[in-house]
Parts: structure tokens; C-alpha cells; sequence
């Protein structure tokens, strides 16, 4: 028995949801406006219309990989390697690299660290060409807020940025993950596609059901602690050292220590591009350090995947299209809801054929599928604008 999203007036919602979409992205180009005014509009509806929910959506969530994919190449594509070197400069402010060059251009790499033993431990391993300086030790807990993004330098900055982050991640938790994230977007497209072809079963356990059966089960422990390993060695430079662990270490591991740019670049094609096409799952989102803090206060944000267990008869549908192993026999069984590391995609929603399973209010137990879905729409589109901005500048310039 699959059901519609909503009862509610869908024709209304779409109608919101593409004049909110037409306001933002007005501004750059009315057309623009118009076309992902109308395209979301029309989106929304669907959604809320029909329970093909993860079809429509993964079509949505192609298309904004290629608006991400084509938005990037349009930024490099107007810029010389000067000036994409001079902007990662004035975005990481990372190191100095007296008398570097790269393809005979001078490399501004200018770093500056706290005042801490662990800074006196990597002034005395850097290489001799890179130049540390100190500076003020409230840079340490701004990089420990901001692991991932160069830093604000004043309150105002920093209440701008800091803000809307928390308040997204607050409301939406692993939602965010699930539907916003360029990463996660762009691995879901590419594992979306095909059949499974590896189950890795050496990388998850067991569960036997009540009547004997044998089932592949969650991954094992150790990998779901992965991603909070990864979380904690990325914060403890920040804050020992004042390093934007994200961004500059790839600057670094690239330009000194080729192992290191070695390993990172064959992490990112494992979890981006290759497991996610040989098992269908999305391993970055298993690994990611920002979706393990996401995930920590999961718990409080407003929405969830609530399974009736009065209506499921573990047939393990649900269990088989979930990309992140979040639902499985053992939390079916046991506790009737997905684990932390569900992203509110969804797909176990349409998978479901007894209506089983929807996105309810946490406290309140009341549906949430009829707004929360447009939520999530409106939030992306205002999260890729500047991406549809770069492409019709750069048609722009061809023109």
C-alpha cells in the first residue's frame, strides 16, 4: 500500500516553494529565477502528488551535480593558475613558501599558529622553506569551530556565517546530508545507478531472525566508528594548531608531501566514485567528519524516519535500498527506527508497500512528509545559487 506524500494542497506548496526559489535566484538573472522558480515549483508538487519519492528525487539531486560540477568549471575556467593561486590564498590564508614555485609562478603560502606545544612540535618539523609565525590564541577556537572553512576575523563575520550553519544543522540534522551536501549529492547520483555488484560482507556483521534466517546486518563497529575517528584527528590540529585541517592540508599534502596528496585523492575516489558504484551505498557519508558531528545531535532536531511497527511485517524492503545501512534487521527488530546515521532520504519511505514508514515531528509523532520535503528543496536551491550564477556568467563571456 503506498500512499501520497500529503493530503494537503499540493498545488499551493509548489506554488510557494517556486516563488521563494524565482525571489533568490531573481536577483543575479530573472531568468534564472524563472527557470528554477518554475522547475522546484513543479518538483515540490510532484512530491507531495505522487510516493515515487526517490525517482523524482534522484533527479533532483543529478541536476544539482551538474549545476555543481558545471558551476566549479566555470569559476576555474575564468581564472588563470595566478589567480586561483592568489584566491586560495586570500581563502585559507595557509602557509609561505619562500622561493616555491609552481610552473615558475611564485606560491603565496603564508600560515600562522598558535602559541602551543604542538605548533613548537611543528615549527621543528616543517621544512626549513615554510615560515611559521604566532598569532592571537582565539584563532585556535575559531579554527575549532571552522575546521572545514577559513575562519571569520570579526564578530560580524562571525555571527554571519556561524548562525545560519548551526540554525541548518539544528532543524534539518543528517537531513542536510541527505540533500543539500555537494558530496552527497554527487555520490548518490552515481550510486543510484546500476545493481549492486559488491555486498562486502567482511565489513558487516550477522543477524539471525527469529525463524532461522540469516541476514547481512550493519556494518561492523569498528567502520561506523570510522567517521568519529576521522572527525576527532581533523579538530585536534585545529585547535592545537590553528589549521584549517580541510582545505590547507590538501594544499600541503599536495605541494610537499605527494604520499599524502596520494593517499587523500585515493580515499575520495574509493567513497566517491568506486564503492559507490560497485555497492550502491554512500561511503563518504559513512566517512565524512562533518556528517559524524551532524550526526551527534541528530537526536534533537525536529524531524525523523518513524517506522509503525504495527504496520511493518519485516519483509526488509527497506533495509535493501537504504545507502547508508542505517535501517537493517538488527534495528528493525530492536528498536524500530533507523540508526544516527540516517540521512532522511527517504527511499525506505517509497520502498515500504504497507506505509509503514514516514517522516514525523520527533515528541509529537505528527506527519511531516508535506513540508518537509519542500524544506528541503528550498534549502538546496538557496545553497546552489551561486553555482547557476558562475554558469550564466561564464555563458556570458562565450556569448
Amino acid at each position: 500500500m503506498n500512499i501520497k506524500t500529503s493530503t494537503s494542497n499540493p498545488k499551493l506548496t509548489g506554488l510557494i516553494i517556486g516563488s521563494f526559489v524565482f525571489y533568490i535566484y531573481l536577483r543575479p538573472y530573472w531568468i534564472l529565477g524563472f527557470i528554477f522558480g518554475l522547475g522546484l515549483g513543479i518538483l515540490s508538487f510532484l512530491l507531495l502528488e505522487t510516493w515515487r519519492i526517490h525517482r523524482i528525487r534522484l533527479n533532483y539531486v543529478t541536476i544539482l551535480t551538474v549545476v555543481t560540477w558545471l558551476g566549479s568549471i566555470s569559476l576555474l575556467a575564468e581564472m588563470n593558475l595566478d589567480s586561483f593561486i592568489r584566491y586560495l590564498n586570500s581563502h585559507l590564508s595557509a602557509y609561505e613558501l619562500r622561493a616555491f614555485t609552481l610552473e615558475f609562478r611564485h606560491v603565496p603560502f603564508v600560515r600562522q599558529l598558535p602559541n602551543t606545544l604542538g605548533s613548537t612540535i611543528l615549527m621543528q618539523l616543517s621544512p626549513p622553506w615554510v615560515e611559521l609565525n604566532i598569532p592571537h590564541p582565539v584563532e585556535r577556537l575559531l579554527f575549532l569551530i571552522f575546521p572545514f572553512h577559513y575562519p571569520p576575523i570579526t564578530l560580524g563575520m562571525l555571527i554571519f556565517v556561524l548562525v545560519p550553519h548551526l540554525a541548518l544543522v539544528l532543524v534539518l540534522g543528517r537531513a542536510w546530508c541527505g540533500w543539500v551536501c555537494y558530496f552527497g549529492n554527487q555520490t548518490e547520483a552515481i550510486a543510484s545507478r546500476g545493481r549492486e555488484k559488491w555486498r562486502l560482507s567482511w565489513l558487516r556483521e550477522n543477524f539471525k531472525a527469529d525463524d532461522g534466517r540469516v541476514f547481512l546486518d550493519r556494518l561492523r563497529q569498528e567502520v561506523r566508528a570510522a567517521k568519529y575517528l576521522f572527525m576527532v584527528a581533523l579538530l585536534t590540529p585545529s585547535f592545537l594548531f590553528g589549521l584549517n585541517t580541510i582545505c590547507t592540508l590538501g594544499l600541503v599534502f599536495k605541494f610537499l608531501y605527494p604520499f599524502g596528496a596520494a593517499l587523500i585523492t585515493l580515499m575520495l575516489l574509493l567513497t566517491t566514485l568506486i564503492l559507490p558504484l560497485g555497492t550502491k551505498k554512500r561511503w563518504w557519508c559513512l566517512i565524512c567528519p562533518a556528517g559524524a558531528g551532524i550526526a551527534l545531535v541528530d537526536t534533537i532536531t525536529p524531524f525523523k524516519i518513524d517506522i509503525d511497527p504495527s504496520k511493518c511485517d519485516r519483509c526488509f524492503a527497506c533495509v535493501n535500498v537504504c545507502p547508508m545501512h542505517a535501517i537493517s534487521p538488527r534495528t528493525l527488530v530492536s528498536q524500530d527506527k533507523p540508526n544516527l546515521d540516517c540521512i532522511k532520504c527517504c527511499r525506505c519511505i517509497e520502498a515500504c508497500t504497507r506505509g509503514a514508514i514516514d517522516v514525523k515531528i520527533r515528541g509529537v509523532g505528527m506527519q511531516a512528509r508535506s513540508f518537509f520535503m519542500p524544506l528541503m528543496i528550498a534549502v538546496s536551491a538557496s545553497w546552489y545559487v551561486w553555482f547557476a550564477v558562475a554558469i550564466i556568467e561564464l555563458f556570458d563571456i562565450v556569448i
